[in-house]
């Protein structure tokens, strides 16, 4: 079973209330203001316009440059380099170094954002509170509560290949010409291949530790992911209503 919560430590509930805070606000902004959870080609051409254009101008001002992505990467290689240094068992730390480095790279070198794509600064302070996050669910994770030899062993396998395949389909992505339909890979049979590595990458993580707070990092990673790639889904299919996969994100499920 997975760790349990330790009580009596004010971090401990500070760390699962801001998740609780998280899903509520994530469940009101798509039901109150789902512009807000849109960006790129899911941004609807009219925003702009009619009786949303307060809101809308609104929702520019608050932006950010989608290339500030690469942040967060940054920010999590140097906290998993601090947790590497100060514990001792550092595999899972080492994980997530090379997660946030592979990341970053791709960030920079491979999904090369232009000048003109925009992030809502909310994505963007969600992202460092995120990492911040899954670095401390990692630091607080003990060797006694991990997982039995086989089962890491097949975690690491897990987070390798999936590291392996979210590469590919970033590259992928990145080769198309704008806001066409990905066809190589797992993205025969979801929109969004890359977001259900992303599911796997985490399930690794809990998987490996047993930690509670992973398991709470994942089930933010899913949900968050999840209307992403509904969203990203519905945009192919009125694109390309006969190509578009089935499911969303996580084949023969959603």
């Amino acid at each position: 079973m997975f760790a349990m919560l330790t009580l009596f430590n004010p971090i401990e509930y500070v760390f699962y209330i801001t998740f609780l805070i998280g899903m509520l606000s994530l469940l009101l902004a798509s039901i109150q203001a789902p512009l807000l959870l849109k960006y790129g080609k899911t941004l609807p051409e009219n925003a702009s316009r009619g009786q949303d254009k307060n809101l809308w101008v609104l929702f520019q001002h608050f932006t950010v440059p989608k290339s500030w992505f690469s942040h967060f990467y940054v920010y999590s290689g140097f906290l998993s380099c601090v947790n590497m240094t100060l514990l001792h068992f550092k595999t899972l730390s080492l994980l997530m170094a090379l997660h946030s480095m592979r990341r970053l790279y791709e960030t920079i070198y491979v999904n090369k954002s232009k000048p003109s794509a925009r992030i809502h600064v909310s994505h963007y302070l969600v992202g460092f509170w995120f990492y911040s996050a899954v670095n401390y669910a990692i630091y607080t994770s003990r060797p006694d509560t991990w997982s039995p030899p086989l089962i890491r062993s097949f975690a690491m396998l897990l987070f390798a290949i999936a590291s392996w395949d979210q590469y590919k389909s970033h590259l992928h992505l990145s080769q198309l010409r704008k806001y066409t339909l990905p066809t190589k890979g797992l993205f025969r049979l979801v929109a969004s291949a890359h977001y259900l590595d992303e599911i796997l990458l985490y399930s690794a993580l809990a998987l490996y530790s047993r930690s509670t707070k992973l398991l709470v990092c994942l089930l933010w990673v899913i949900s968050n992911l999840s209307v992403s790639a509904i969203e990203t889904r519905q945009w192919y299919l009125r694109k390309f209503p006969q190509s578009t996969p089935k499911f969303a994100i996580i084949p023969y499920i959603l």
